[in-house]
């Protein structure tokens, strides 16, 4: 008998995004550190326009969940963005 891991499974880099969504690279922040955008993480979360500025994200725990290029994925790697309308 298999065990199933309990582990969420993670989005790939290239998962599908709403339309009007902005992909991220991983490649450092691409908005203004004031900036309050939407956010979608590589667990599949998505976190509120306005919930918290790119900052918070910069600074997250050990490291930046915009700046993940190159390194084992992680369920806080933000995969895509929408600053509003």
């Amino acid at each position: 008998m298999s065990r199933r891991s309990r582990r969420p499974k993670l989005l790939a880099d290239d998962a599908p995004i709403e339309s009007g969504w902005t992909r991220h690279d991983g490649c450092g922040c691409p908005v203004s550190l004031s900036a309050r955008p939407a956010l979608l993480f590589r667990s599949g979360t998505k976190i509120a326009l306005d919930a918290a500025d790119a900052e918070h994200w910069e600074t997250f725990e050990d490291g930046s969940c915009w700046d993940w290029f190159g390194r084992e994925p992680n369920r806080f790697d933000i995969l895509a963005y929408w600053l509003g309308d």
